[in-house]
This record gives structure tokens, C-alpha cells and sequence, in this order.
């Protein structure tokens, strides 16, 4: 085998030794923690070290972001964080891969739980539509102590007059109606310039 052809095989295996190392940043996964976790002291963050020379997790917190280097630990970098009392949990990792490729991952965001288990948005929401129901019930409430505390002989005598209304109402109902059927089947004349039957003749 010639020289020439012995270094183009060894540059090849070094490229191929290279992009086996290479990191991909379309394998990257990360599973957020569960949002019910964000109250405790030390949350768990990590990913696979496949790849993977460095990495460090950027932590938006309320004097700015900060940056905590990840410990490798067995096949995967993991680190510790504390939401303290951020009510939003926002951060991005930042990786070197083995072959000195840069990457940044989108960011994570995780909002706190309330004490009933709902994140602070939800809760308000539900509260504003707790408010209006308390309400629409107070109000039917009300209109339903008014009309158990009205007099029988008042309630009746408005029954009557709305029955008597009612009566009235379908009765002028039923005179437009057949005044509109006479009208139908009435023969067809016509007012004043309207046809006659005759046909006359132009002279």
C-alpha cells in the first residue's frame, strides 16, 4: 500500500473518530421537574452526558442571571438549584460538547403551584369565577326570599293579571291571523289603475 494511501486512510479514521465524539445537539433531552416539586429546597436538574465535555445551567433569578457550573455524575451532568420565592422558575443550559462544539438549549419554564395546587394564574382565574357565582347565588337567594315572604293573595292576583295578559295577547294573535287568510283568499281585485278584466282597444 502506497504512503499517500495509508495517510488518507489514517485522516479518515481520525474524522470518523471525530464525529463519533461530536456532539448533536438535536439528541439533547431534558425532562423539566414536576411543577408540585418547585417548593423544595434543592430541585433536581439533568441531562445525559453522551457527548457532553461541560455544561452549566443559567438560572434567571430576581437580582439577574446566574450561572452554576453541573457536576458529572455517572453517565449524566446534574446539578441543584433553589426556586426560593420565585414564583417562576426560568433557566437554559449551556454545553460544551467533546469535540469543543457550543450549544444552548431553549429555556425552561416552570411556574410555582399554589396551595391548592394550581399555578398562581389558574388560582386567580378561579377566583374571579368563585366571586361571580357567589353573586349570581346571592342574587337568587335574594329573588327567592322576596317571592317566599310575598303575600299568597298578591302573588295570586299577579298570576292572574299575567294569565289575563297572556290570554289578551293570543287573542290579537288569532284576529291577525284570520284577518291574513281573508286577506289570501279574498278575489283578486285591484284599486283604482289596477286591471279590470276589459281589454280595450287603442285607437
Amino acid at each position: 500500500m502506497s504512503r499517500s494511501l495509508l495517510l488518507a486512510v489514517f485522516v479518515g479514521s481520525l474524522a470518523l473518530g471525530a464525529s463519533a465524539w461530536a456532539f448533536d445537539p438535536s439528541s439533547f433531552r431534558h425532562t423539566p421537574p414536576e411543577r408540585h416539586l418547585l417548593d423544595k429546597t434543592d430541585l433536581l436538574l439533568s441531562f445525559s452526558a453522551s457527548q457532553v465535555k461541560r455544561a452549566r445551567v443559567l438560572l434567571a433569578t430576581s437580582q439577574g442571571y446566574q450561572a452554576t457550573e453541573m457536576e458529572q455524575v455517572g453517565d449524566r451532568f446534574v446539578t441543584r438549584v433553589n426556586a426560593g420565592d420565585l414564583t417562576l422558575l426560568k433557566y437554559q443550559f449551556q454545553i460544551e460538547g467533546e469535540d469543543g462544539a457550543l450549544f444552548e438549549s431553549s429555556y425552561y419554564n416552570l411556574k410555582k403551584l399554589s396551595s391548592a395546587g394550581l399555578s398562581d394564574d389558574s388560582a386567580a382565574e378561579l377566583g374571579e369565577k368563585k366571586a361571580a357565582l357567589d353573586a349570581k347565588i346571592q342574587q337568587l337567594e335574594s329573588a327567592l326570599f322576596t317571592i317566599k315572604s310575598a303575600d299568597p293573595a298578591v302573588l295570586a292576583k299577579r298570576k292572574t293579571q299575567e294569565r289575563a295578559q297572556a290570554l289578551l295577547n293570543l287573542s290579537q294573535k288569532q284576529r291577525e291571523l284570520e284577518a291574513l287568510r281573508a286577506e289570501l283568499t279574498a278575489p283578486g281585485e285591484l284599486g283604482d289603475g289596477g286591471a279590470t278584466g276589459k281589454t280595450e282597444r287603442f285607437e
